[in-house]
């Protein structure tokens, strides 16, 4: 796979991250605010916190897999 497509799904995935911890904030901002679901701050970012930590490594991992030896892909090898 060339680098355009890797940097490609990499996009993608840290796209769909993002957004998720977004509407994940938005979400438990309202709950906050209108107080139905009895959330604190303190909820909301402990969960947000958790998602990315458990998030970020995989998709390092899915970028990883087409570089495997860490040495960097680069337009030269296609």
């Amino acid at each position: 796979m060339g680098l355009a497509k890797v940097e490609a799904v990499y996009f993608l995935i840290t796209l769909l991250i993002g957004l998720s911890t977004l509407l994940t904030i938005m979400i438990g901002g309202l709950y906050y605010i209108h107080g139905t679901h009895q959330i604190g701050l303190n909820t909301i970012v402990e969960f947000v916190m958790c998602i990315n930590m458990l998030t970020f490594p995989v998709a390092r991992l899915a970028y990883r897999q087409y570089d495997p030896a860490g040495c960097g892909i680069t337009e030269k090898d296609q």
